[in-house]
């Protein structure tokens, strides 16, 4: 026993003997080790890389939200520290704030302040170019000739010039910014990022577009030299939507001048395919900028914008979420006379009518213990004996409210609701709204007078996307579809990788009582129908026409147009709503005025051709050239020459991008984006474009000839108003310019502050005093 006690003394002895040595022979490498993980353990340095979010795209694939790569640029003061010769420090801190332009001494005040001694991570540029990203980078991984240091000031022997020098202790982390290519294109439905909150399809879709991030490590060796490890992050998937570019332009166009006009609460507007529900346009007013939603200086609403920083808190945030909801799918209103054509097809279709029969419009009809008007009652007149497509055209309340009593409430009651009143479309958009059964009549409800008012629209509520899908339904063989408004999605190739076809969710009624309502509808827009103002001669247009009291408040009043065409084979269906004018309390505003221009945007823009000869409709504009490749003086000459507006989304002398695409039609007043970057010159090489706007031709063309900008003069004589700036594009002069005592710039392209090179032709339009 004593024995094996000695043994166990012996081994322990021997153990510390092995442990001394250690100690000693390799304490240097035990100290790093120790150092290095109690470095590790002590600081975060493991660094999340973010996923570049997905494209979003028009149907014709122009892009219209995309993610850049930017980069930040990290100091880690604390291995700076551990770099023994100041002389040493003071070069990498030169160098770095010299190339990606830091004011060295704030640099240094931050690289040795107290608190960052111990500190490995600490941003000091943030979003620096790729330009830039590259430059650095190449001067942290292969070095710069000491000759760079000697123009910085350095003392450098003459035989060492030529040697490299690395910067350490500096690196770049990757990081995306989300870019929206038209400022105020379909926000709703787009929608847009704040913080941690997304919206619209950003929303619906964000599993799809927010990819997987990556992760940087940066871990230190036993000799304390940084070692980098990195994770790349995978991109997110791109989306095609079915809108299209140049239809939501017009339709947004169209909510602006309605809201401007008669001051509603909204006014929207949706465009869609009747035959496979493809949502083409949806738009509405006040409406806001994507890229910055909680900022004024973005609303579309003149008055909100002054008005809004003098709003209360709770003020503000109604404000903006009134913007910031789509109102198409999430708000409810009584549809009036729009839900008409509802009542008809499926009196057709159950032959509770025959075709030839007729109604008589004594001004009112008796119902019950009420006595309810038709609307033309107010003028003083009658409607008449009516057939059933006068009945349409003139919307005729008496006729509706007869033959929605011989119809009776079962079949009203099932037809409401195959044709999707009460229930969500689907739409592949967040925060639909069903129009629950507490705004609808249940069956058992449904007597007399709720029967008769429901026949014109009143007494219930739907949205906006109901009702265009559901009259759709009408107009396209019998079919209700499902609305969408993306229909592919891509992988990083451009592969499809899931694709949204057109869905029936049911079929509510014939073929054939389908094809007369289509014609029948055409009435509408005929001298004698309440939709005459929106026709256009040579054009077979249909439509309805509506009004309807709001709720409770019968002073509140919406209108609304929904209309269609070419009539013989429906190809765009189209909603305008004017939402609680101000100041209408009697229903007078009409949505006639906005469905035109609408339906006179799409003609020219599609180049629709009428019924003989209408030259007044032929396609205005140009054919976008193609300027992605382009050097961006060559690529603003060409615009200056073309008379188009533009405008440049990033800095640099390469174009890389365009919207619209190549090849679609630039219409007066259009404005083209150039998407540029630098390539093959450092950001030192790019001068800020002067701002110009309110100085006179003279100092104009002295202050852009200072930084080697070609100036580009373009005039409308007839602009002779000083307090409003004259819109749209004109050609650029070729008569003498007035002299600079009565030419004043009233706009600049480039913006004031884009960083361009030398020869970039900056257009200067001239307001005459």
């Amino acid at each position: 026993m004593r024995l094996f006690g000695l043994a166990v003394c012996a081994a322990i002895l021997a153990l510390i003997g092995v442990l001394l040595y250690i100690s000693v022979a390799y304490k240097e490498a035990y100290s790093r080790a120790t150092v290095t993980q109690l470095a590790y353990k002590s600081n975060n340095i493991e660094r999340i890389i973010p996923a570049a979010r997905g494209m979003i795209l028009d149907r014709n694939r122009q892009q219209l939200v995309a993610s850049y790569p930017i980069y930040h640029v990290i100091l880690d003061p604390n291995g700076l520290l551990s770099i023994e010769k100041e002389d040493t420090r003071d070069k990498i801190l030169a160098l770095t704030a010299n190339i990606v332009d830091l004011d060295l001494g704030v640099l240094k005040e931050t690289a040795y302040a107290e608190k960052n001694k111990t500190n490995k991570y600490c941003v000091i540029k943030r979003g620096i170019s790729a330009a830039l990203k590259n430059e650095l980078s190449s001067a942290i991984s292969e070095g710069v000739p000491n000759s760079k240091l000697a123009e910085l000031g350095f003392e450098i022997e003459e035989s060492k010039l030529e040697e490299k020098f690395y910067i350490q202790a500096i690196y770049l982390e990757a990081d995306t910014k989300r870019e929206y290519a038209k400022k105020t294109f379909a926000p709703q439905v787009l929608g847009f990022m704040r913080g941690e909150d997304f919206w619209g399809i950003e929303s619906k879709f964000n599993s799809y577009l927010q990819g997987s991030p990556g992760r940087v490590f940066r871990r230190y060796d036993s000799y304390n030299t940084v070692i980098t490890d990195e994770n790349p992050a995978t991109p997110g998937k791109t989306l095609v939507t079915t809108l299209d570019a140049g239809i939501q332009e017009i339709a947004q166009k169209a909510c602006d001048n309605a809201a401007a006009q008669f001051m509603p609460e909204h006014a929207s507007a949706i465009v869609m395919n009747p035959k496979n529900g493809e949502i083409l346009g949806m738009a509405q007013s006040p409406s806001f900028d994507s890229s910055k939603p909680g900022d004024p200086s973005g609303f579309s609403d003149e008055l909100l914008r002054q008005s809004y920083p003098l709003l209360a808190e709770d003020e503000q945030l109604n404000a903006l979420y009134s913007m910031w909801a789509n109102f198409n799918v999430t708000s409810t209103f009584e549809p009036g006379s729009i839900f008409k054509p509802i009542v008809i097809s499926a009196a057709i279709e159950e032959g509770v009518v025959g075709l030839e029969d007729t109604f008589y419009c004594g001004g009112s009809l008796q119902v019950a213990d009420r006595n309810i008007a038709c609307w033309i009652q107010s003028s003083g007149r009658i409607h008449g004996r009516l057939n059933l497509t006068q009945s349409l055209a003139n919307s005729c309340n008496v006729a509706l409210m007869e033959i929605i009593d011989l119809m009776g409430r079962d079949i009203f009651f099932k037809y409401r609701s195959d044709f999707g009143f009460g229930e969500k479309t689907g739409i592949d958009l967040p925060g639909e709204n069903g129009a629950s059964a507490a705004l609808m009549y249940t069956l058992d409800q449904l007597n007399p007078v709720q029967l008769a008012t429901s026949s014109i629209g009143q007494g219930f509520n739907c949205t906006a996307i109901q009702a265009i899908t559901a009259f759709s339904a009408v107009i396209n063989g019998g079919n209700l579809m499902q609305p969408h408004v993306v229909s592919q999605i891509l992988d990083d190739k451009n592969e499809i990788v899931q694709e949204f076809k057109p869905q029936i969710i049911r079929s509510v009624i014939s073929a054939e009582t389908s094809e007369w309502m289509r014609t029948a509808l055409v009435s509408v827009l005929s001298p004698e129908g309440t939709g005459k103002n929106a026709a256009i001669e040579g054009y077979s247009i249909g439509g309805k026409t509506g009004t309807a009291q709001q709720g409770a408040d019968r002073d509140k009043y919406t209108v609304s147009f929904i209309s269609y065409l070419p009539a013989e084979d429906p190809q765009y269906v189209l909603l305008a709503i004017i939402d609680k004018p101000y100041g209408d309390s009697t229903g007078a505003t009409s949505a006639s005025p906005m469905m035109k221009e609408m339906l006179e945007g799409i003609i020219k823009l599609k180049g629709i051709e009428p019924f003989g000869e209408n030259a007044a409709f032929a396609p205005s504009g140009v054919a976008t050239p193609n300027f992605s490749g382009l050097q961006l003086a060559e690529a603003t000459h060409q615009l200056n020459g073309l008379a188009l507006d533009y405008r440049i989304s990033g800095y640099g002398n390469l174009v890389t991008g365009q919207f619209p695409s190549a090849g679609q039609l630039a219409t007066s007043g259009s404005e083209i984006i150039l998407y540029v970057e630098p390539s093959g010159i450092s950001e030192m090489n790019l001068a800020p474009v002067p701002d110009i706007k309110g100085l006179t031709i003279d100092q104009a063309q002295a202050s852009l000839a200072s930084v080697g900008l070609v100036p580009a003069l373009f005039y409308d004589p007839s602009a002779t108003l000083p307090s409003e700036p004259v819109t749209g594009n004109f050609a650029i002069s070729t008569t003498p310019i007035p002299g600079p005592s009565v030419g004043i710039v009233y706009d600049q392209m480039p913006a004031a502050g884009v960083k361009v090179t030398a020869g970039v032709e900056v257009k200067m339009k001239i307001r005459l005093n």
